[in-house]
């Protein structure tokens, strides 16, 4: 998705049909924005886009971007209670159905490996589990799956107080049965 550039404020607010998200740059303050929600509009954004390009990487973006969001409420869970049993479903609806699943997060060391018991899965008890995970780990911003909906990407602001760690953070959680090996004595 390429940014609006308007010449002022005015005109970006006058704009129809954002989408959460969406980067404009607004000329004359020389200021960039991003589309939060209804509620908020548009903030500024903590990053530079210059005529020669954005001068962070794309994780770097997502991570200024999603710090803006406001942090889950029961109403948001309740969505993506939704958007993750969908997902969960076409995981399920694959030839080889799964039966590992991890929730990786590389930035802060976190791995959690989840095995699905085929007789009697209980949909609702794993996203009750995975749910309390992730708050236990932080403030919940954004959940969605990823493009080619081979994951679901999970947004955090992971906080460590014994080791002074206050930062967003990207978790994932994917089909792992490819990680686990099985092997008999």
């Amino acid at each position: 998705m390429q940014p609006i550039e308007v010449d002022n404020i005015n005109i970006l607010k006058s704009l129809p049909n954002h989408q959460k998200g969406e980067i404009a740059i607004v000329k004359d303050e020389q200021q960039n924005y991003v589309y939060v929600d209804e509620e908020k509009g548009w903030v500024p954004l903590k990053a530079n886009i210059e005529s020669n390009g954005l001068k962070m990487n794309l994780y770097e973006l997502n991570k200024s971007i999603v710090s803006q969001l406001p942090v889950f409420d029961d109403n948001a869970w309740n969505g993506t209670e939704k958007v993750i049993n969908d997902w969960f479903q076409d995981q399920l609806n694959q030839t080889k159905k799964p039966k590992y699943f991890m929730l990786y997060g590389k930035d802060i060391s976190y791995f959690t490996v989840f095995r699905r018991v085929t007789a009697g899965f209980d949909y609702e008890n794993f996203f009750s589990a995975l749910k309390d995970i992730l708050i236990n780990i932080g403030d919940v911003y954004a959940i969605d799956p990823v493009e080619d909906k081979s994951a679901i990407e999970i947004w955090i602001r992971y906080i460590d107080e014994d080791q002074k760690i206050d930062e967003m953070t990207c978790l994932y959680l994917f089909n792992y049965d490819e990680g686990v090996i099985t092997f008999h004595e």
